[in-house]
């Protein structure tokens, strides 16, 4: 029997459990939340599939954090930044599961990635970081139409998408598909008021962050107002989007692509010899591709977290591997931006004891 602890069981944790509850395998799954209701919520939505799916394999289980059993296979972290290194540095000392998947935004202070990082290397449970878009099978077929081909050029842009928090999402696709060489923030220019991202003592940030790989590609993130991204759009005229208001009236952005909010990002990818430009949406991926003598067109479906998680498993299963990034070149990415929001929160009055109010 497969034992996975899910620990969190807010909106991004009850996706995860519910992609559990659909393993062909028998499974026992372990649900950490002190929410009550959060615990009732998850376990209905899995009645609720298992009545449609007719499954009785899996087997749900509240327990405390203490209570978690030792050396189980896989604990998924799925709380919120400012939580997630003690529960995680508690796991890899008491607990010492086979595998861990942390959720991004990793932790809100640098103190906390090399305490971390130490304990993963001298341990031996294995880390990775649930930045999807690796993983994802739409975003494994876009990587193939892009090739290998650098320099590349790489840029998002869309209204308030949760800068601070998804461009970490953006950062490892570009890192793999640049070879995972020699990353650096070259610069960051965030606008100065913050985003409210809807979770409690939580922010984000609109404006703009530059990365390069090898000093040669480059990728360039754009979330912008509404007003300002009206002004410069790269979105077709008829593409329909949400309105944003400032944040001096209540602006409430998202940091969350898998909540089904019509959201469109336009994503491009440029080579010498090829161009591939892509509108995003939650579940649609768009994409042409224009090289010297041809132009193509293709649209994928996006999998939700609620489809993906069992996968991942699955390939641990079989393999003890996946494709998500690990801690290690997840940590060197979060590591590059954190600096920069830091200054950015402690600029505004907005920085806690706790470090980056960014998840």
């Amino acid at each position: 029997m497969v034992r996975v602890g899910v620990i969190g069981c807010g909106r991004l944790g009850q996706r995860h459990v519910q992609s559990l509850a659909n393993l062909e395998e028998e499974a026992e799954i372990f649900l950490v939340d002190p929410d009550v209701a959060a615990l009732a919520r998850t376990e209905e939505l899995v009645r609720q599939q298992k009545s449609v799916e007719q499954r009785t394999n899996v087997l749900l289980r509240r327990v405390s954090l203490n209570e978690l059993p030792k050396n189980i296979d896989l604990v998924i972290v799925a709380t919120n930044s400012f939580q997630r290194a003690a529960i995680t540095l508690f796991l890899l000392r008491e607990k010492l599961p086979k595998w861990l998947i942390l959720e991004k935004f990793l932790f809100p202070r640098t103190d906390q990635y090399h305490c971390l990082e130490r304990q993963i290397e001298h341990g031996a449970t294995k880390v990775w970081v649930n930045q999807w878009m690796t993983s994802e099978p739409a975003f494994r077929r876009l990587f193939k139409l892009i090739g290998s081909e650098l320099p590349l050029e790489m840029s998002v842009r869309g209204v308030s998408w949760g800068l601070c928090s998804n461009c970490l999402h953006f950062l490892e696709f570009f890192d793999k598909l640049t070879g995972r060489g020699e990353l650096r923030l070259e610069d960051a220019k965030l606008d100065p008021v913050p985003v409210d991202n809807g979770r409690e003592d939580y922010l984000d940030a609109t404006g703009s962050l530059s990365f390069s790989a090898d000093r040669s590609s480059r990728l360039v993130l754009v979330s912008s107002t509404e007003s300002g991204f009206k002004k410069n759009s790269v979105l077709p005229e008829n593409m329909s989007k949400e309105k944003i208001k400032d944040v001096t009236h209540q602006n409430r952005g998202t940091n969350d692509f898998n909540r089904g909010q019509q959201k469109h990002l336009k994503l491009t990818f440029k080579t010498d010899t090829k161009e591939v430009s892509c509108t995003y949406q939650p579940t649609r991926l768009e994409c042409y591709v224009k090289e010297i003598s041809s132009q193509q067109r293709y649209e994928f479906d996006v999998s939700l977290q609620s489809r993906m998680t069992a996968h991942v498993l699955f390939s641990l299963l079989e393999s003890g591997d996946c494709d998500l990034p690990n801690f290690a070149r997840s940590a060197q990415q979060h590591l590059l931006v954190l600096g920069s929001f830091e200054q950015f929160f402690k600029s505004l009055g907005r920085l806690p004891m706790r470090g980056v109010p960014v998840t």
